[in-house]
């Protein structure tokens, strides 16, 4: 670290604010005229080099807050290097608080800690849920999570094997998408992916909410995962109970429902509080993310 933080550029003290809120109600506005006056937090940059590691569901919210991070604080420089959870967690309990210019650590995990990492400093910054939703000609209103695998292993086929109506199973297309990684990580048991195989392609673009529900809508035997308050809104699909759970309406309120996505950072309880990685941990609960 080269030393401290500081305000970023264009941000104004809650003083500068408060003045030129009142300077303004002093000044006549036009009739059609439109005053908009938001009072931003301000961001707090710190100097550095900072790895980001942990879970690779969150890879593109990192990336993206890396960005904009850095692109406030141009002194600070943030490398995503995520993997798993586990493994993130326990790098970073291991390590000793940067020192002598060495980079600087921060982790991520789905889900809490647990009671096994003790001396670490946490905070929530992604909170969403997610349904899987099937067209109403399927037949079907709930599935357990032995039948979600088999049917994405081809063992089920038909939703008449389900207890539905003699059409055949259709699952949509969902690329690199963070609905396709909470389903893969959290029912399917598949090992948290570092990155997609077709990252820097166009084609293989993810395929958006509504894009995919309306593939659900318009297929008998369709079938996809979708964020629940957009699936629940969409006319011509069913969002499906998982073992008997339906998505919760609030995504802070997840509970033991599986298509779940609650992100948390984590900094060691000796990182300075003017460090990189404590400024960083800061920008990501202030900014939190539903994606």
């Amino acid at each position: 670290m080269t030393g401290g933080t500081r305000t970023a550029p264009g941000r104004r003290t809650l003083r500068e604010t408060i003045t030129l809120v009142c300077v303004l109600a002093l000044v006549p506005l036009a009739p059609a005229a439109v005053l908009s006056v938001r009072v931003v937090e301000r961001l707090w940059c710190a100097d550095g080099e900072l790895v980001v590691v942990g879970s690779a569901l969150y890879a593109p919210i990192l990336r993206q807050a890396a960005d904009d991070y850095t692109a406030a604080c141009p002194d600070s420089r943030i490398l995503i290097d995520t993997g798993e959870s586990a493994e993130g967690l326990q790098r970073l309990a291991d390590g000793a608080a940067a020192r002598d210019g060495s980079p600087e650590l921060l982790a991520v995990s789905d889900g809490p800690r647990g009671h096994g990492l003790p001396h670490l400093r946490e905070k929530l910054f992604a909170s969403a849920a997610f349904s899987l939703v099937v067209n109403p000609e399927a037949g079907v209103t709930d599935l357990s999570r032995q039948q979600i695998s088999d049917i994405h292993a081809g063992r089920i086929t038909s939703w008449a094997q389900v207890g539905g109506n003699d059409v055949p199973i259709s699952p949509v297309r969902h690329d690199d998408s963070t609905a396709r990684r909470i389903l893969d990580h959290r029912i399917l048991g598949r090992p948290e992916s570092a990155g997609s195989r077709c990252e820097d392609a166009p084609a293989c673009a993810p395929r958006a909410d509504g894009e995919v529900l309306r593939g659900i809508a318009a297929d008998p035997g369709g079938l996809g995962c979708a964020e629940a308050e957009a699936a629940a809104e969409h006319p011509g699909v069913r969002p499906l109970r998982i073992d008997g759970e339906l998505a919760p309406e609030e995504s802070t309120d997840l509970g033991r429902y599986p298509l779940r996505q609650a992100g948390f950072a984590y900094v060691r309880e000796d990182a300075a509080l003017t460090s990189l990685a404590t400024s960083f941990l800061n920008y990501l609960a202030n900014n939190p993310s539903d994606r």
